[in-house]
């Protein structure tokens, strides 16, 4: 998330998300740019941001983490978050032994791991997640692939269920502020001296057009035209 102003003064929030698919392939994409006409405490973004996301019915509950650029406004917004999603963001000081394991599970023991994985991710099955991190651990096919990049999409999903859905958690974090700072300069672009008469919508649309990695599917759009045959 960013927040900035344009020419007309108008702060402007940029809301990018990062996706993490089934196979650990990960992509960021441009998701909204919402106008901020009063003022822009971290109160006024996060209630912005709380109606979009319950406007479009975005699953909140597979919100891992947030990025902002750090600014003061955006750092107040933040703490609102944590605390209207405390659940959610709770023990971030147990990050580095999560990552530590996850990174490369068969250099931690299981005694150091499964007490401080099951509170962070909120787990109440500890047995299954104590068999599960036993049996990884024991995997000599997969102790060799340790070092691999793609380690976890390597892992059965029916076999280790608990550890694989912990691991495309780990895997939504850190997300890149590239979006939004790009975004911003095409922002600045689009809105010049000499067009600043956009509208919300359009600037959005705009926007998406410039930043948007999405390709459409033209063979499909062109399927449900109507030809205009000459004569």
């Amino acid at each position: 998330m960013d927040e900035s102003t344009d020419v007309t003064n108008i702060s402007q929030l940029a809301i990018c998300v990062k996706l993490v698919f089934s196979d650990f392939t990960t992509k960021e994409e441009f998701l909204k740019v919402l106008p901020l006409k009063g003022s822009t405490r971290g109160e006024d973004i996060f209630s912005t941001f709380k109606k979009y996301i319950t406007d479009v019915k975005l699953p909140v509950q597979k919100l891992s983490s947030i990025t902002t650029d750090g600014a003061p406004a955006m750092t107040e917004i933040i703490d609102k978050l944590i605390e209207e999603f405390s659940s959610r963001f709770e023990d971030f000081a147990a990050l580095e032994s999560v990552l530590r394991f996850f990174i490369n599970p068969f250099n931690v023991t299981e005694d150091d791991v499964l007490e401080i994985v099951s509170v962070y991710f909120e787990l109440h099955n500890i047995e299954d997640l104590e068999l599960e991190i036993i049996n990884l651990q024991s995997d000599i096919i997969l102790k060799a692939h340790s070092n691999d990049k793609m380690f976890w999409n390597l892992v059965d999903e029916n076999k280790y269920p608990i550890l694989r859905k912990c691991a495309l958690k780990i895997y939504s974090y850190c997300a890149t502020t590239y979006n939004c700072e790009s975004l911003f300069s095409n922002m600045k672009y689009l809105k010049s001296k000499y067009r600043t008469k956009l509208n919300d919508s359009h600037l959005d649309n705009c926007l998406r057009t410039g930043n948007s990695k999405y390709i459409p599917n033209y063979k499909k759009l062109a399927e449900n035209m109507d030809t205009q045959v000459s004569h």
